[in-house]
């Protein structure tokens, strides 16, 4: 995790300089799909509490912070909100809503479209999915 989050800190610094303007870091493992509630909790307090500080040092004005976590995260959705981030990136797993109610405005939640669902759905079905984020999260 030490390596990574180095790794983080200047691929995300290189990526701006090529005029990236949405530095967005993905953070696969905090998903509770994947480890529990406790171990992602001591992980977050090491690197991505770090990563977000470093990089919001560190970026212009105005740049937003984002980060993309897949699978289940509702279990720790109040501490994702305490990070700090501009915008957080939910999978289809999580619940919007409760993301929306725990964030109260203070982060852009992204996302919670099944990856599926372009895949196989329907026009319609991907029109209905668009209109019910846009419901639940406007």
């Amino acid at each position: 995790m030490r390596f990574t989050t180095e790794a983080a800190k200047v691929s995300t610094l290189a990526a701006m300089e090529t005029g990236v303007t949405v530095p967005v870091f993905a953070d696969t493992q905090a998903s509770m799909s994947v480890i529990s509630p406790q171990i992602e909790r001591l992980h977050r307090e090491r690197y991505p509490n770090e990563l977000v500080s470093y990089l919001k040092e560190r970026v212009p004005s105005g740049v937003h912070v984002g980060m993309h976590i897949c699978g289940y995260l509702d279990p720790i959705m109040e501490d994702i909100v305490e990070l700090g981030l501009d915008f957080m990136e939910i999978d289809a797993l999580s619940s919007l809503k409760k993301m929306v109610e725990v964030s109260k405005k203070e982060l852009v939640v992204r996302g919670n479209i099944a990856a599926e669902m372009f895949l196989e759905g329907t026009k319609e079905e991907i029109e209905e999915a668009e209109r019910n984020c846009i419901e639940i999260a406007a």
